[in-house]
């Protein structure tokens, strides 16, 4: 890898040992169409003394290719015409070395300083410039100058100030530190997985699924009575009844209970009670308790609720298309439910809370 340094400072001001802000390194075949003040060609590396062992033949028909395949002191298969084949390759990686230090030559608006590598063999004595930078060595004789750049010191190895046994011990306070902020510190729950004796209850009987129209009626039933909580009445409220029955997908029967159910629901007296202090619906709520060594956050959402003079109203809508004796096991469940809700809305405004389920079904053919 033949690199390229950029320096980025003005023409004369002189390289400063320690200064790398200013300085990016990158090969040859990167820099090319960039340009600095001073470009610092690096790393005068000996070329490699080895022979191709891949040819690419580039024409206009495009590139093809062939290689040798060699095992450790013998050749084991070579394509045909390899010997021509390999002067090829040498010629064109000469060629492409030519072209890449018209590149890095190129690359400076003001200086080009060129790294050597003095080195002295039996054969070619002592020389100044490694292969990578020699084809300038003529050239920089005649107009080159020699720059004395002041020698750092390397700070040498450094050593272990802590013993065996105090690293061992940094290792296990490490390990423990891991250990211990993996413990978490926040555990959250919804209303119905917080209730205790809910899940004490579920562990006796497991609750069937509920039959019939199921979630897409269930939807209905919320958006139907946000709909005339929020003041719809009227023709208003048939054609926004008429429109959720067709998102929901419910047919004609299931459109007009949709519409009874509404009926029904608006006429009791919790009802009354409730939209008459400006309600709120789908309401989110959290709370944030101590549960042993970690926190528990609550959370759930409210299907109805207002603050009036005499405290908080919670509704809660149950869709359950069961039978009055499954109901009878499931109301006591969702009473607690509904209760947490209103134990979370004092502990947040201080206000009490009463909280009733509203059970909603199909009208009876």
């Amino acid at each position: 890898r033949l690199e390229l340094l950029l320096e980025q400072e003005a023409a004369d001001a002189p390289l400063r040992p320690g200064r790398t802000d200013a300085v990016r390194v990158m090969s040859l075949h990167k820099a090319k169409g960039l340009e600095a003040t001073v470009v610092v060609l690096a790393a005068p590396h000996e070329r490699d003394g080895f022979d191709p062992t891949v040819y690419v033949r580039r024409d206009e028909r495009g590139a093809t290719g062939a290689m040798v395949i060699e095992g450790e002191d013998f050749v084991i298969a070579q394509p045909p015409r390899w010997g021509e084949m390999v002067v090829d390759e040498t010629q064109f990686a000469s060629a492409e070395h030519d072209r890449l230090m018209y590149v890095a030559t190129t690359r400076p608006m003001c200086e080009l300083v060129v790294a050597r590598c003095e080195k002295t063999t039996k054969v070619r004595g002592t020389e100044h410039l490694g292969w990578a930078w020699k084809p300038l060595a003529e050239t920089l004789a005649k107009v080159g100058k020699e720059l004395n750049l002041t020698v750092t010191e390397a700070p040498g190895r450094e050593e272990v100030a802590k013993s065996a046994a105090e690293l061992r011990d940094a290792t296990q306070a490490a390990i423990d530190h891991v250990r211990g902020a993996a413990v978490p510190t926040l555990r959250v729950a919804t209303v119905t997985e917080s209730v205790k004796e809910q899940r004490e209850e579920a562990r006796q009987y497991d609750l069937p699924k509920a039959a019939g129209p199921g979630a897409a009626w269930g939807r209905a039933v919320h958006r139907a009575l946000e709909a005339a909580g929020r003041g719809r009445s009227g023709d208003s409220l048939d054609v926004f009844l008429g429109a959720v029955a067709r998102e929901e997908g419910l047919d004609a029967d299931r459109s007009a209970a949709l519409k009874a159910l509404v009926s029904e629901v608006t006429a009791l007296e919790q009802w009354k009670k409730l939209v008459s202090n400006q309600p709120a619906f789908e309401l989110t709520i959290m709370r944030r308790i101590k549960d042993g060594d970690t926190e528990l956050l609550t959370e759930g959402v409210i299907d109805a609720a207002s603050l009036g003079s005499e405290g908080w109203t919670v509704l809660d809508w149950k869709t359950d298309s069961i039978a009055d004796a499954e109901w009878s096991k499931r109301v006591t469940q969702y009473e607690r439910q509904v209760g947490t809700y209103g134990e979370m809305l004092t502990a947040l405004t201080g206000a009490g809370a009463k909280g009733e389920v509203v059970r909603t079904r199909l009208a009876e053919k």
